[in-house]
């Protein structure tokens, strides 16, 4: 009787398929997870497109541009821009009287409810689609303040609080403050009452000025970064580096920060003034908008003198090429 051989695999060419197979495999994750981060670049992008235009509407309509945040708990520019990025059914929820240049008429004179997280829970909890980027998955937080969101306004090369005193009301670490396209707003004394500027106080030009960033959100309910609704937490300045390992700081008594978080830059609170790097989830930079609307990207090797002169937008400076 003959026998016949059954077809199959041996084990060695079973352990040389599975080796391919691994190897195959290994080479094509990292090209798969390449393709997935370039197109959420891409939606980081077109995100902050879509804000640097809505930036502009409001321009159009009030020739000005919206404070980046009225004191620390007023509203910010997240807030009035919303109508501009169609999203007025999400405006519509927040008490009109208690956010942005209608909470402050005259200094010390406020509604009697004015604080963002006094707002409607269905407003300031609503996470909006355009101020998310899809690199930095953080679970949305309901914070106190607000949904958190990844993008923030451009405050200056100095600190968060600078401009609440005005331009040339003094240094901050031998830097001269100079002043940003939005600018923050404080209500308790006349110099702190700082106009929203127009375009043509942009000196520096339009195309050399930042006026948005990324920043990455804190999955904290404790951590206000990334918090935009919130006074402190709508901006970023240029005092750090894009992504600067320096840690960030918020002033103990404006704010909180957690620290160490995974994932997340470290934090401190701290007597100091607060100041807030530019920060994403993207390889070697950030994106950003500028002035006149243009979004780039800003890599993390960036000389820091231009950096800080690209978060002027009258400083008369010469060296923002990059």
């Amino acid at each position: 009787m003959v026998r016949r051989s059954r077809p199959g695999f041996t084990l060695i060419e079973l352990l040389v398929v599975i080796a391919i197979i691994a190897v195959l495999v290994g080479l094509l994750l990292p090209a798969v997870q390449k393709v997935r981060e370039s197109a959420a670049r891409t939606k980081c992008q077109n995100n902050l497109k879509q804000i640097g235009l809505g930036l502009h509407n409001y321009h159009d309509v009030r020739n000005k541009f919206p404070h980046a945040s009225y004191w620390f708990a007023w509203g910010t520019w997240a807030v009035e821009v919303l109508p501009y990025i169609e999203q007025e059914n999400v405006l519509r929820q927040y008490d009109p009287a208690g956010i942005g240049d209608q909470a402050m008429p005259t200094l010390n004179v406020f509604p009697s409810n004015p604080q963002i997280y006094n707002q409607p829970a269905t407003a300031i909890r609503a996470a909006v689609a355009a101020y998310q980027c899809p690199s930095d998955p953080v679970a949305r937080q309901d914070h106190w303040s607000g949904s958190k969101g990844n993008y923030a306004a451009n405050i200056g090369n100095t600190v968060n609080t600078q401009d609440i005193f005005g331009a040339g009301s003094g240094d901050y670490g031998g830097v001269r403050f100079l002043t940003p396209p939005m600018r923050v707003k404080f209500p308790f004394n006349a110099a702190g009452m700082v106009p929203s500027l127009k375009l043509t106080a942009v000196t520096d030009g339009a195309s050399n000025t930042l006026l948005a960033s990324e920043l990455v959100k804190a999955p904290s309910d404790q951590d206000l970064r990334g918090a935009v609704l919130w006074g402190w937490s709508s901006g970023v300045g240029t005092w750090f580096l894009p992504n600067d390992p320096q840690r960030d700081v918020i002033k103990s008594g404006d704010g909180q920060c957690v620290a160490p978080l995974p994932g997340v830059p470290d934090c401190v609170s701290s007597s100091e003034p607060t100041r807030l790097a530019a920060r994403s989830r993207h390889l070697g930079g950030v994106n950003v908008v500028m002035t006149d609307g243009s979004v780039r990207f800003v890599p993390n090797t960036i000389d820091l003198a231009t950096w800080r002169a690209v978060g002027s937008a009258a400083g008369g400076e010469t060296n923002t090429n990059y």
